[in-house]
């Protein structure tokens, strides 16, 4: 391939089976006249029972050299009955719950038996295999069954998202590709000898500051670049094709991935889908991106990336139109952790780390031999912050935006004296791994590393000191503090001035996973002078290293044993 910069569009295709029925044959046949049109490649994906439908099966045999036909691995009640396995759902649930469509609802031998049954009837239609296996969530028992078995080497799953339909998938690489563990593909391998043989890719590129949630507190996925409501042109212009361009401009790898299932109404959306479209097929055209199917990106992938997959760190500016308030961000993804830090433009406030987590490679799909017996599957990376989790009334499940300034759980570098000395200031990259926030009183400086965080800071001004702010809510987030061996939890921890050599805190919360940092100087024997002000609601954990006005530590995020 010309380029680092790939375009992939997902077309799931669902029959009449299992009511509610999504489908839109209107829909199907003019994404293919669209699609051919504009020379865009398409990844085509027809769950059991479009395989099934005289009509469905014509589409997918007229397919052009641009096209690639693949499976969408939802499962049915037809595909139940040819596999021989009960499917039934009582009154009051629902068909997209994860104990029926997912193929984590089923057992191991059902799930070889559901697989088999779709890969024959595929063959039966087309005499070969598929490449590219795609759903919105699938165990990683089955994607290694896929993998090994049926040489299935791109597997396509949801965005992060908490909470939506039947699957929460939190915590794992937004907007990239990588290379998964073997045992649980939500996570990247660590090693070459960990790692699966298959690509894993998102079927859905998402807006970075709004994968949180959305203004009102909710989960949503009305989230470039998914098209579930009438677009306006002028929309698509502004807005999702400037998320288009800042995806694929990362490194090493840019990927625009979209998705159109075929259960909308196609008179309103069908301008809108061609307004998209035109614009991809221009990109492509120009050389500044290649449209290309799932299947041909993994193989180009395994090509270039024989090792574990490499860390990335994506920073969205910001500076267009969006349902959220106009925010900077990064979101650092390596082999061994996740890192989110985020600024609010002309906002005197300081970017905020608010999400940290870690990837633990002993740890298994929990869907690997188990049942999804509810109606939620869910996969959440080990935190030791996740601010977006914890609503500080504790009043319902309903996530909070991370911004949301009475929810006060972030890492911040912070000028002392107080909040009076604040000013407007801007955050912004300086290569691949470093990012500089500035204003008139600290320049900051953010360096990611692929197992560690560099943070130093430096006063622009006299009697100013730079401090690392550890923020959060001992009430709504249990968190300890290792001290003399021991772990207290920081709710017990009285108030006052203490000497650390390093300072480990670890998340004693049960979803945790035992995720952990260690926060040491950027000097050898150093010694951390840890302030703590405890005031129930928005506590601080102030740390300096001695008594320099600037500021230089190491944060390692890790798993504690613990």
């Amino acid at each position: 391939m010309k380029t680092d910069k790939y375009i992939i569009y997902n077309l799931p295709l669902r029959g009449d089976d299992t009511p509610p029925a999504w489908n839109n044959r209107e829909m199907a046949w003019g994404m293919k006249r669209l699609l051919e049109k504009h020379g865009i490649a398409g990844t085509w994906l027809p769950r059991y029972d479009a395989l099934c439908d005289p009509e469905y099966i014509e589409l997918c045999k007229g397919l052009d050299k641009d096209q690639e036909l693949g499976v969408w691995l939802e499962i049915t009640s037809s595909h139940c009955r040819e596999a021989g396995i009960p499917f039934k759902i009582r009154q009051g649930e629902e068909w997209f719950w994860a104990k029926y469509c997912l193929t984590m609802g089923y057992s191991q031998k059902e799930r070889k038996l559901l697989i088999d049954v779709i890969m024959k009837r595929y063959r039966s239609l087309f005499r070969f295999y598929p490449k590219t296996v795609s759903m919105w969530m699938i165990d990683s028992f089955s994607a290694q069954y896929l993998a090994e078995k049926y040489k299935v080497r791109a597997i396509g799953l949801c965005r992060n998202q908490f909470g939506i339909d039947g699957y929460t998938l939190w915590g794992g690489w937004p907007n990239l590709p990588f290379r998964p563990s073997r045992r649980y593909i939500w996570q990247p391998a660590q090693s070459k000898q960990g790692q699966g043989k298959e690509v894993i890719y998102p079927v859905i590129t998402e807006d970075l500051t709004l994968n949180y949630g959305n203004e009102k507190g909710i989960w949503s996925t009305e989230v470039a670049m998914i098209q579930q409501r009438s677009l306006k042109g002028s929309v698509i212009i502004d807005y999702i094709n400037k998320l288009t361009d800042h995806a694929l401009g990362e490194k090493p790898v840019g990927l625009a991935s979209f998705v159109a299932e075929n259960g909308w109404d196609w008179k309103m959306l069908a301008a809108a889908y061609e307004e998209q479209i035109a614009c991809l097929a221009k990109l492509h055209k120009e050389g500044r991106a290649e449209s290309v199917t799932a299947s041909e990106f993994s193989k180009n992938y395994l090509r270039n990336f024989s090792a574990p997959s490499p860390a990335q760190i994506l920073y969205q500016p910001g500076g267009w139109r969006s349902s959220l308030k106009n925010s900077s961000c990064v979101v650092a993804c390596t082999p061994y952790y996740r890192a989110r830090l985020r600024h609010d433009k002309g906002s005197a406030a300081y970017p905020r780390l608010t999400d940290l987590r870690v990837y633990d490679i002993k740890k298994k799909d929990p869907y690997w031999s188990k049942k999804a017996e509810e109606k939620f599957a869910r996969w959440i990376i080990p935190y030791l912050l996740d601010s977006s989790r914890f609503r500080l009334d504790r009043k319902d499940d309903n996530p909070v935006v991370d911004i949301d300034e009475n929810k006060p759980m972030h890492f911040s570098i912070f000028a002392v004296p107080g909040t009076k000395t604040v000013s407007p200031g801007k955050l912004f990259k300086k290569n691949e791994r470093v990012f500089i926030w500035k204003d008139k009183n600290v320049e900051a400086e953010w360096i990611f590393k692929d197992k560690e965080i560099l943070v130093s800071a430096k006063p622009l001004k006299k009697n100013i000191a730079a401090t690392l702010r550890f923020t959060c809510a001992p009430k709504v987030l249990k968190l300890g503090i290792v001290r003399s061996r021991k772990i207290i939890t920081l709710g017990s921890l009285k108030p006052g001035v203490y000497n650390f050599g390093k300072i480990v805190l670890v998340n004693l919360e049960a979803d945790g996973g035992k995720a952990a940092v260690k926060i040491s100087g950027a000097k050898k024997g150093g010694k951390l002078i840890a302030d703590w002000n405890s005031c129930g609601t928005g506590s601080v954990l102030s740390i300096s290293d001695g008594k320099s006005k600037a500021l230089n530590l190491r944060l390692k995020p890790f798993i504690s044993s613990h």
